[in-house]
């Protein structure tokens, strides 16, 4: 969270019903994920492939998370990021 620019915005178009689409400012990033100490016993995040963009001024990164959570049972995606 502390990476993010007080004016940083996280964009999330493939959330699931009932979670925010986008975020805005720090403050919401974090409000965010504040609570993930208290869902997650692990989150690790592995595989990492950097993709170069034709502006340099941004970078794309794909990833995979592998996380465990309080009960036990795993929660892994796939991730893409976009980052400027």
């Amino acid at each position: 969270v502390n990476l993010f620019a007080e004016s940083g915005v996280q964009i999330m178009p493939y959330s699931p019903e009932g979670f925010p689409k986008e975020l805005r400012g720090h403050a919401a990033i974090n409000k965010q994920y504040d609570g993930l100490p208290q869902n997650f016993n692990s989150m690790r995040f592995t595989n990492r492939v950097w993709h170069e963009s034709t502006d340099p001024e941004k970078f794309v990164v794909e990833y995979k998370g592998v996380i465990e959570q309080k009960n036990g049972k795993p929660y892994n995606n796939d991730y893409i990021g976009v980052f400027e």
